[in-house]
């Protein structure tokens, strides 16, 4: 990391992703989640605020995204409305059958 953190909060919606998110026995796990938002306090930051709002909520690989997955639109839009003006990088994506498409 180099000392540097540079945090985006995505947002994926869709009844699809919601529902396999939920398929982990206690929601999905990052094993490098705890160490990483120990050391940097951003993703720490990022991490409670998305989890205020995104039923599921984690950070992405070794810290560069944290997301959260909605099981409506419209839930996904209010997060966003709530977090866009906290975050640099806040962005709203949804899924479809090719990926995610970023709307934001």
């Amino acid at each position: 990391f180099d000392g540097f953190v540079r945090t985006a909060t995505a947002m994926a919606t869709g009844r699809q992703a919601f529902n396999a998110a939920l398929l982990f026995e206690g929601g999905p796990v990052n094993d490098f989640q705890e160490r990483v938002a120990a050391r940097f306090p951003e993703v720490a930051r990022a991490l409670s605020d998305l989890k205020e709002c995104s039923p599921v909520s984690m950070m992405s690989g070794s810290g560069s995204t944290v997301y959260g997955i909605f099981q409506t639109k419209e839930a996904a839009d209010r997060a966003f409305g709530d977090l866009k003006s906290q975050w640099r990088w806040c962005y709203r994506a949804r899924s479809s059958p090719c990926g995610s498409i970023l709307e934001d």
